[in-house]
């Protein structure tokens, strides 16, 4: 081992010096190391290179990653997490260690849910190390930079997505992926799908099924217990307000099961309750089959329901979705498409004049 005193000799200035101390690192940037590789053969990569560093050579360990939403830049920066901690310690290795911890621990979890090809909530994550991860926040936050650098478009991916939200109920039994089945005439929670899970309905023609979303949990229990009894073949659906991801991939799942017949949204009459439309409408591929039904302020007037003033921050809300249903319509490339999104249009115009808002329990409860 080479002293101080020889070193000293060795380096002519100071910054040879510290260069001659520092420590040998390996970097490691966490990032899809092959357009050809799985995610599981990914991350088997990286904790395979991070284990062989610190076993077999010794190194400290260095992972570079983008932040959240930073993959579009055309330079990105990177962050980096250092185990042990060398140098000016960055706002992200304030807790350096723990950091490496929970990253080290959720790309474990992503691995081996690959393995088994089971999907865990992030609740269930949490509770299997509570003292590491604090808050399921937390558990989030990591998996949507980890995401990021994957370059993956959904969280769900990673197999590990948030509790389940969003209700369901159908007057038919519905057939998920072979080996979940939801009976009809009862409510059900919507199961763990993915965009390109196979959904169908058991032993029916497919292009007779009415399906409605609803924003309001109250509108869905109503109409649920007017359709027990009923012969028509309905599926309705609640995002419980704004949807979760499996609500909005349920919805999109059926926009591309149901190929002649409309899937009708059923919103307040306020900026959030189109915004909550729009939502579904982004998600979908074929948007000429959705069908806006949201509760109008005409509607509302000519029926005697209740209209509210808008707030400051309502119309901040209403302007910016105005801009984003124009930004639709100008993007869209054909004339269905870009009818599907006028009655959004006219609405918040109508709002925005008026000053007013309202909500559909006014006439539907």
């Amino acid at each position: 081992m080479t002293s101080l005193y020889q070193l000293q000799q060795i380096c002519q200035t100071k910054i040879e010096l510290q260069e001659c101390l520092q420590p040998a690192v390996r970097q490691i940037t966490l990032e899809q190391t092959s357009s050809g590789m799985d995610i599981k053969e990914n991350i088997t990569t990286i904790l395979s290179m991070t284990l062989q560093a610190i076993e077999q050579h010794g190194e400290f360990i260095e992972i570079q990653m983008l932040h959240e939403k930073q993959y579009s830049v055309s330079e990105p920066k990177y962050r980096q997490v250092k185990l042990p901690l060398y140098g000016k310690p960055s706002r992200l290795c304030q807790y350096n260690i723990r950091n490496m911890a929970i990253l080290l621990t959720l790309l474990c979890t992503i691995k081996e849910r690959y393995s088994s090809n089971h999907t865990s909530t992030v609740r269930d994550v949490f509770y299997s190390n509570v003292e590491l991860y604090r808050t399921q926040s937390t558990i989030s936050h990591w998996l949507h930079i980890i995401a990021t650098n994957f370059k993956v478009k959904e969280v769900n991916t990673l197999n590990i997505v948030p509790a389940q939200k969003g209700l369901v109920y159908s007057t038919i039994s519905l057939e998920f992926e072979g080996n979940t089945i939801l009976q009809k005439g009862s409510i059900h929670l919507i199961p763990y799908i993915n965009n390109k899970s196979m959904i169908r309905p058991r032993g029916l023609v497919t292009n007779k099924v009415t399906v409605r979303i609803f924003e309001k949990e109250a509108i869905f229990n109503k109409v649920a217990q007017n359709l027990k009894g009923c012969t028509s073949q309905e599926i309705i659906i609640t995002g419980k307000g704004y949807p979760d991801t499996l609500t909005k991939t349920l919805v999109q799942r059926l926009n591309q099961l149901f190929t002649s017949q409309n899937l009708l949204i059923y919103v307040d009459a306020d900026p959030y309750g189109i915004n909550i439309a729009l939502s579904y409408f982004t998600n979908c591929q074929h948007v000429d089959r959705l069908k806006y039904m949201g509760v109008t302020i005409v509607q509302l007037v000519n029926k005697g329901g209740q209209l509210l003033s808008m707030s400051p921050r309502d119309y901040c809300m209403a302007r910016t979705t105005l801009d984003r249903v124009i930004q639709s319509i100008n993007s869209s490339n054909t004339h269905c498409e870009r009818e599907a999104y006028r009655p959004m249009r006219q609405e918040l115009q109508r709002q925005l004049f008026l000053g007013k808002k309202g909500e559909m329990n006014a006439l539907y409860v």
